[in-house]
């Protein structure tokens, strides 16, 4: 898939976990306003051998996408 204007391909490796935000502390900064300071967290689950993406109850939540 290529990307685009609103798309970017990252990398994430399976031993962080990729903290995701509008924080300047966050690892994956997203400046949009309907997304919270601290909003989701991407890791890999050794047990189902899978990455995870995690909502930290953030206000509208996170839209999952499985492409």
């Amino acid at each position: 898939m290529p990307e685009g204007k609103n798309l970017k391909i990252i990398g994430v490796p399976r031993e962080k976990v990729v903290i995701l935000g509008r924080s300047e502390k966050s690892d994956l900064i997203i400046n949009d306003q309907s997304i919270s300071q601290r909003h989701a967290k991407i890791f890999y689950s050794t047990t189902i051998n899978k990455f995870i993406l995690q909502d930290y109850e953030s206000k509208f939540g996170t839209l999952k996408v499985i492409l």
